[in-house]
């Protein structure tokens, strides 16, 4: 296991030093390697004891792996109809979901956590969006919709591990991953819609962004299987 996680942090920190400086095909190259190598890690704490829970987990981060390829396909403009965009959203959120259900299957469905989630992740969402498009005046374009929806997604599931964390803290290590990972998906929509791409604004998205994948796959063996 260690293997693999050092493998994981050497790769992502040589793509950040690859994109920062040079980026282009080296880079997408780098990219892809690294999202490979939180995949492998993910595999590897399941073959300690897979389970239904692991395997859902694993899922979402093959998504994930796959949302980092449609990404890396093209940098759209915020107003420009990219099915890119739209593809690497509807996966990360596909990613997201596959990692929700894993929790529930590992801790059980609770009907109250669930609603209480989607109602607080509803307003975070909502302020969020109303922030970015209305007082900062992003430019969404035809992405407003799929952006907002995906942000009431991120935030839904945030609050979800939080309050799973809270009853078995075995899933902080889930919760603590989400939040680096909302973290690079805001710092992400201010390069995209808020157009504020500068190599700081990228050292953080990334470096947030490949630590909360690596916490998804090491939960696999903290949290997710007895």
């Amino acid at each position: 296991m260690f293997g693999f996680l050092l493998s994981a942090i050497l790769s992502t920190v040589f793509f950040l030093i690859v994109q920062l400086k040079k980026g282009g095909a080296v880079g997408a190259v780098a990219k892809s390697v690294a999202s490979l190598c939180f995949v492998a890690l993910g595999a590897c704490m399941l073959d300690g004891g897979p389970s239904r829970a692991g395997l859902f987990l694993l899922y979402g981060l093959v998504l994930g792996l796959v949302g980092d390829i449609l990404l890396g396909v093209n940098i759209p403009d915020a107003g420009a109809c990219d099915w890119y965009l739209f593809g690497g959203i509807g996966t990360f959120a596909l990613e997201h979901i596959a990692v929700v259900a894993a929790v529930i299957l590992a801790s059980g469905f609770s009907l109250s956590r669930l609603l209480i989630a989607c109602a607080v992740g509803a307003v975070m969402a909502g302020a969020l969006s109303v922030t970015e498009w209305k007082i900062l005046r992003f430019d969404f374009g035809s992405a407003l919709v799929p952006a907002m929806g995906y942000a009431f997604i991120l935030a839904s599931a945030f609050v979800y591990y939080l309050l799973t964390a809270f009853a078995s803290p075995a899933y902080a290590i889930i919760a603590v991953g989400m939040a680096l990972f909302l973290l690079s998906d805001v710092v992400l929509s201010f390069m995209l819609f808020g157009k504020k791409d500068t190599p700081l604004m990228s050292a953080v998205n990334l470096t947030t962004y490949y630590a909360g994948q690596i916490l998804f796959a090491l939960s696999i063996g903290s949290a997710l299987i007895a």
